[in-house]
């Protein structure tokens, strides 16, 4: 009995686009998370003159270590110390804890909230191009507060 199987490198050139496909749409949920929470993240952002509130980005998907990521952040120097210090009183609602609050918050329905988003993106071609080497923004010296 002979066998011969036909279509292999089809199927694989299938796969490679599904894959390709499927990290694109990743991505683009990913990132439009992270829209998500830096938008609820500048509601409590302390603001005096606008500096911290105007540093906060989302950077685009990146693939690092077989991983695609989105950071989230502030990129002032003194984002970190102004996000950490508890003890200092900020005026209309605004408060330390600034990125972790609504960060913590998203994660609540995270996975079905991405599924959903993933779905959507794939079903309609849209998605965010995965790059393995992108970079956050343009910061000040020293740390930011930021969130993977």
């Amino acid at each position: 009995m002979n066998a011969k199987l036909e279509g292999v490198r089809a199927m694989k050139a299938a796969i490679a686009r599904e894959k390709k496909a499927h990290e694109r749409a990743l991505g683009g949920a990913l990132y439009q998370e992270g829209v998500a929470i830096i938008s609820e993240s500048q509601k409590i952002v302390p603001h005096e003159y606008g500096p911290l509130e105007n540093s906060a980005y989302v950077a685009p998907p990146e693939k690092r270590l077989g991983r695609i990521q989105v950071e989230i952040g502030y990129g002032k120097a003194y984002a970190l110390r102004q996000h950490e210090e508890l003890t200092w009183r900020h005026r209309d609602g605004r408060q330390a804890k600034y990125l972790e609050k609504p960060f913590n918050a998203a994660s609540q329905g995270w996975a079905s909230r991405l599924a959903k988003r993933v779905r959507a993106l794939k079903k309609s071609g849209g998605g965010f191009g995965v790059s393995p080497i992108a970079k956050g923004p343009d910061a000040d010296s020293g740390s930011s507060e930021k969130k993977r």
